[in-house]
């Protein structure tokens, strides 16, 4: 049975780790999962969530035949707590 291998064991130069970034798939940050839980709510409610081509989202109720335009984030929850899907 073999053991786990530890970075100190890889004898990796430093080079290695030098041109390392940051990116949403190492650190999810509150933006990134806020934006998915919201738009998996509403989705839930039965409304389609698309991010549209010039900033902001459409947000889409089939259903009532009806769409709506929110400009950022910040208008979206407040839609999201209108329908009562989002509560503070």
């Amino acid at each position: 049975m073999n053991r786990p291998q530890k970075v100190e064991d890889l004898e990796l130069p430093p080079e290695a780790f030098a041109k390392h970034s940051s990116n949403s798939f190492d650190f999810p940050t509150f933006d990134t999962v806020g934006k998915a839980m919201l738009k998996a709510k509403l989705a839930q409610a039965g409304f389609v969530v698309h991010t549209a081509q010039g900033g902001g989202f459409d947000v889409i109720r089939v259903d009532w035949g009806q769409c709506r335009h929110c400009k950022d984030e910040a208008e979206l929850k407040s839609f999201a707590q209108k329908v009562g899907v989002f509560h503070v």
